[in-house]
C-alpha cells in the first residue's frame, strides 16, 4: 500500500499559441483539471497499478466534488481525507507560454494549509512495516512531523516531494527520518546554498542530504534530466531530445515513478531512470497527468534513456 498526503488541486491551466506581452491578453486555450502535487503523484501511482490511499482536505463545492469523482474512478481510498463545508477547494491557475514552460502561477490553498495534525496522525496509524508514505509541502509543518512519527512507528518508507523554493523547508526538521527526497535545483538551493552547475556540485548537494540520513537523493534537473545518488553511487538520467508540450506535471510524475519503483526494490539508478521516463511521457501531454501512462510504457521509455555523468 501506498499512502500520498498532501495537496488536492482544481487546476486552470492557460495555453497561449504565441509570445507573452505583459499587461495585454493573449489568444491560447484554457482548461480545468483535477491537480495537486500530491493529488497528481496518486493519480500517476494508480496509472502505473499501485494500490493507493489518499490524504487530503476537501470542500464541498463544485471542485472538489470533480475531484472527487475522478479520484473514485482511479480506484484510489479517499476515505481518510478531510471535508470542510463551506470552505474553497484548493485551486492553482497557471499560464503556460507558447513553448510549454510555466510563465507564471497563484496558488489558493488555505484549505490544504488549514489540515490538522490530529486527524492526519490518526488515519496513519493503520500504517504497516513496509508500506510507503509520499508527502508534499503543501501542508504545514506539523502535519509533516505526524506523518514523520507514524512512518517512525510502524517502520514504513517516508518519502518527500519538496513542491517549491517557497515551502520547501517546511520539512527541515524531519529530513533525518526520510528514506527518499526528490527537490528541484532551486529547492535543492534551499536547502544546501548549493547552486548545481555541474557534476561537483551537485554531488555535494547530494551528499548534504545523506548526511542528514536521507538513503537516497533525486534533484529534478529540468531538461538536463535527473541527478540521483544512493548507496555509494551516483549519476545522471536524461532524455536526448524529449518533447514538451506542458512540464507541469512532470515533476509529480517524476517521483510517482521513484516511489513505485523504490518500492517494487529497484536501485536508485533504475528507480531515477523510470522516474524520468514517466516525467517525459507526461511533458510530451498537455495534461498535468497522462492518460498514456502505464507501467509498461514507461518501462519502455526508460530503456531508452541515456545515463552520463557530467552535467
Amino acid at each position: 500500500m501506498i499512502t500520498v498526503l498532501g495537496a488536492a488541486n482544481a487546476d486552470i491551466q492557460a495555453f497561449v499559441t504565441r509570445r507573452l506581452s505583459p499587461g495585454d491578453s493573449s489568444p491560447g486555450r484554457i482548461t480545468t483539471t483535477a491537480g495537486g502535487v500530491a493529488r497528481n503523484i496518486a493519480h500517476n501511482l494508480c496509472l502505473l497499478g499501485e494500490k493507493v490511499r489518499f490524504i487530503t482536505a476537501l470542500s464541498d463545492d463544485e471542485n472538489s466534488k470533480m475531484l472527487v469523482s475522478g479520484m473514485k474512478a482511479l480506484g484510489m481510498d479517499i476515505s481518510s481525507s478531510v471535508t470542510v463545508p463551506g470552505a474553497r477547494t484548493s485551486s492553482y491557475v497557471c499560464i503556460l507560454d507558447e513553448k510549454g514552460v510555466l510563465f507564471g502561477a497563484v496558488a489558493d490553498m488555505d484549505i490544504i494549509e488549514g489540515l490538522q495534525a490530529e486527524p492526519v496522525e490518526k488515519a496513519l496509524s493503520t500504517l504497516e512495516k513496509g508500506d510507503i508514505l509520499v508527502i508534499d509541502m503543501n501542508v504545514q509543518t506539523a502535519v509533516l512531523e505526524a506523518a514523520a512519527r507514524a512512518a517512525q512507528k510502524t517502520d514504513a518508507l517516508l518519502i518527500a516531494d519538496t513542491v517549491s523554493q517557497a515551502k520547501c523547508l517546511r520539512c527541515t526538521s524531519i529530513l533525518p527520518f526520510l528514506h527518499a527526497i526528490k527537490p528541484n535545483r532551486l529547492e535543492t538551493f534551499a536547502f544546501t546554498g548549493i547552486e548545481i552547475t555541474d557534476t561537483t556540485s551537485a554531488h555535494r548537494a547530494a551528499e548534504f542530504f545523506h548526511a542528514k540520513g536521507i538513503r537516497y537523493v533525486c534533484i529534478s534537473l529540468g531538461r538536463d534530466g535527473v541527478f540521483w545518488s544512493g548507496d555509494g553511487a551516483s549519476g545522471r538520467t536524461a532524455v536526448a531530445d524529449m518533447p514538451v508540450v506542458n512540464v507541469s506535471g512532470a515533476g509529480d510524475a517524476l517521483t510517482a515513478g521513484l516511489v513505485s519503483a523504490l518500492g517494487e526494490g529497484a536501485s536508485i539508478v533504475e528507480a531515477a531512470r523510470f522516474g524520468q521516463a514517466c516525467a517525459s511521457i507526461v511533458c510530451a501531454s498537455e495534461k498535468t497527468v497522462s492518460d498514456l501512462l502505464s507501467h509498461d510504457h514507461a518501462r519502455t521509455v526508460a530503456r531508452s534513456l541515456l545515463t552520463i555523468q557530467e552535467l
